[in-house]
């Protein structure tokens, strides 16, 4: 992973991960290991994740890496029938402030509206604020 997001940074970093499962637990891994120095060394720190009906790495090897939360803004997103909902709130348990949104159906990626996407889409504002002025996917997405 940490060699794909230098090959194909562009000379711009990255500004967070999108995560969907299998993927949360990824990013959430990466995450917490980069804000101990141990993973993603060399690239700039991540500034948001997104991530969607996931959990906790249950791998020994990542639990230290958690023993503080994860100081990246975040949005989790998981449903009410998702097998893996009570892993999905654990997970957004170990970060700092992080924005939840709960949708009535299963695992899968919502559609959103309303309250949930006017939320989502102030978190992420927030974020794009405070970049470095060049231009970011993040602000083009808004």
């Amino acid at each position: 992973m940490e060699a794909f997001l230098r090959e194909h940074d562009g000379g711009r970093g990255w500004d967070g991960f999108l995560a969907f499962s299998q993927g949360g637990i990824m990013a959430s891994a990466l995450l917490a290991m980069q804000q101990k120095g141990k993973a993603l060394q060399g690239l700039p720190p991540m500034r948001v994740a997104i991530v969607v009906a996931s959990m906790a790495s249950r791998s020994d090897q990542h639990r230290p890496f958690f023993s503080l939360p994860v100081r990246v803004p975040s949005v989790h997103v998981y449903g009410e029938k998702d097998p893996l909902k009570r892993g999905s709130v654990a997970l957004a348990g170990l970060y700092e402030d992080p924005l939840v949104v709960v949708h009535p159906d299963g695992h899968k990626i919502p559609r959103l509206s309303g309250a949930d996407l006017a939320n989502v889409r102030r978190r992420l504002a927030a974020v794009a604020a405070d970049l470095p002025s060049r231009k970011s996917s993040l602000t083009a997405s808004l």
